[in-house]
């Protein structure tokens, strides 16, 4: 059985666990938290249409400048936009959430990347295992994915801070868990359904029996609305606007697919969830280039002789097309080689495809487009993969 399968069996032990007198408990800032760390532009993108986002990227990437307009060159004579259906104020409404964004990445990275190693660091397998309970608790409570995401990023936090843990294992991702549900959506926060856990364990839970959620609060602190890779597709995807609507949800579905594959990834834990994401859309564009099955001849195709990382993406992301970015998309490959070789064949010769992965198995379904089976995604190989290695310049050791 997987160690997914081993972990969905463990049952959950919860115990009362006094902290005492912790000398390492962080208390309430007493200033007031920077500005930028009280701003939700998630919230102020929900308000921006799919459609707009498009025509914005459109408007952007016809910037003379491998950067994004600035307010002044926005309200320029000479700045053209590309729809009628968008104004001055939509383009620099969506620049200053991207700047908002950038602002909260770059302090979640300046937490999170220490000096000192943590125990998180030394024990590879402890992270797995952290990784894989928020995974299979937030399924088992049917909680949305953008949910395990944040969860995970609570984790790296609360390890900056701490160094190790003084909570019991379950106690820790349960309390993320709840955090990040509390924060994921304040407009539809619901209480998650600590039933099931009860009828699992045999006692009543409750918010404040499973975790103590101030001292994980406060150890997160500041970063606690950082943008997660999926909140950055919801920028990032929308350079995609030379896509069919069609081409679009692919790799949206894509996307994700690859994201949640990667998230228990030991290797992408030094990159910025801006960076995996940005590598996310480099990666799902190699895809497209070789194994595009659109009814145009390959030497005529656009997506096979488009360039892999145009302006819009430097413009958007902050990133130039470079070897980390290629570093970051091979460990994609690398994840994504190891589905295809085990769990393609696994669903057609009709074996349980769930004790292979969980991810597999929820991305085969109608819902996300049976991307994970569907004819581009599990046509990448392993020539597929040296295309990646030599374009990254990799190393075999790396």
């Amino acid at each position: 059985m997987s160690e997914d399968g081993k972990l969905l069996e463990e049952k959950v032990e919860l115990s009362e666990h006094k902290m005492g007198n912790d000398q390492n408990v962080i208390t309430q800032a007493t200033n007031h938290l920077n500005l930028v760390y009280a701003l939700h532009p998630e919230n102020d993108l929900k308000n921006i249409s799919i459609q707009t986002r498009l025509d914005i990227c459109k408007t952007i990437e016809q910037f003379t400048e491998d950067a994004l307009p600035t307010k002044q060159d926005i309200e320029s004579p000479d700045f053209v936009i590309q729809s009628n259906r968008i104004c001055i104020d939509d383009i620099e409404r969506f620049i200053r959430i991207i700047e908002q964004e950038t602002e909260l990445d770059k302090a979640y990275m300046s937490s999170v990347l220490t000096e000192e190693r943590t125990e998180l660091d030394k024990d590879l397998q402890l992270y797995t295992n952290l990784i894989n309970k928020i995974i299979l608790n937030c399924t088992w409570l049917d909680l949305p994915v953008g949910i395990i995401h944040r969860a995970a990023g609570y984790i790296e936090l609360y390890f900056s801070k701490r160094r190790t843990n003084y909570l019991l294992n379950n106690q820790l991702v349960f309390g993320c868990i709840t955090l990040a549900k509390e924060n994921h959506d304040m407009d539809k926060y619901t209480e998650p359904d600590y039933s099931k856990l009860t009828s699992s364990i045999g006692i009543t839970v409750t918010r404040s029996k499973i975790l103590d959620i101030d001292y994980i609060s406060e150890t997160v602190g500041e970063n606690i609305n950082f943008p997660t890779t999926l909140r950055w597709l919801e920028i990032f995807l929308y350079g995609l606007h030379e896509y069919k609507p069609e081409l679009l949800k692919w790799a949206k579905h894509a996307c994700n697919y690859i994201l949640d594959m990667n998230l228990k990834n030991f290797n992408l834990r030094k990159y910025s969830p801006r960076l995996r994401c940005a590598a996310a859309i480099w990666f799902i564009r190699f895809i497209l280039r070789i194994h595009c099955d659109c009814c145009s001849p390959a030497i005529t195709c656009e997506h096979r002789l488009a360039a892999i990382w145009p302006k819009i993406f430097v413009q958007l992301t902050g990133f130039q097309e470079n070897n980390e970015l290629r570093r970051i998309a091979y460990e994609y490959g690398k994840a994504l080689l190891s589905v295809n070789e085990v769990c393609v064949p696994a669903f057609r010769n009709k074996e349980d495809v769930y004790n292979y992965s969980m991810v597999f198995n929820t991305y085969m379904t109608s819902h996300h487009d049976r991307i994970a089976i569907e004819s581009k995604i599990s046509s990448f190989d392993k020539e597929d993969l040296e295309k990646l290695k030599c374009l990254g310049r990799i190393k075999d050791n790396v």
